[in-house]
């Protein structure tokens, strides 16, 4: 992994730690997502971890027979702490500012994009939750976090 790209996501809280792959468009415009459930996917289409705005990681909650890597997204609040390792051993720090589950249909994938209010360098996580949309593969809400980084 480059130096100034995330390699390895921590949250202590909710037992998660885990490599971080590039991930980028898919063929209907949609983010990419890890293959497997245990992967986190940094979005290559948003700022680097370290940079003003708000890098964007996404994982699976769940699989077909076990929880997912961000299968406990919803369980983190206002204050809950988060790591991003980069490439060349620093680990960034942030803190959650807020969590949100939206139906599918309401995701502002550019609110997603941007730090939350107030928030010059953030990292914004995501994942699906709710029920299954048997035409899509998909789960019909998401759980977003927003974060600021603290140091």
């Amino acid at each position: 992994v480059a130096a100034d790209l995330p390699r390895v996501i921590t949250i202590s809280k909710i037992g998660v730690r885990a490599r971080v792959l590039q991930m980028g468009v898919n063929s209907d415009g949609s983010m990419q997502a890890p293959i497997n459930i245990f992967d986190a996917g940094w979005y290559t289409g948003s700022v680097k971890p370290g940079q003003l705005g708000a890098a964007a990681i996404v994982a699976h909650a769940s699989g077909p027979t076990h929880q997912g890597l961000f299968g406990r997204l919803d369980s983190l609040g206002a204050g809950d702490a988060i790591q991003v390792e980069r490439g060349d051993g620093s680990v960034l720090n942030y803190e959650v500012v807020k969590t949100e589950t939206v139906a599918l249909d309401q995701v502002d994938m550019n609110a997603f994009l941007r730090p939350t209010d107030g928030v010059n360098e953030g990292l914004n996580l995501m994942t699906c939750a709710g029920e299954l949309v048997q035409s899509s593969e998909t789960r019909d809400h998401r759980v977003i976090v927003y974060t600021k980084r603290v140091s």
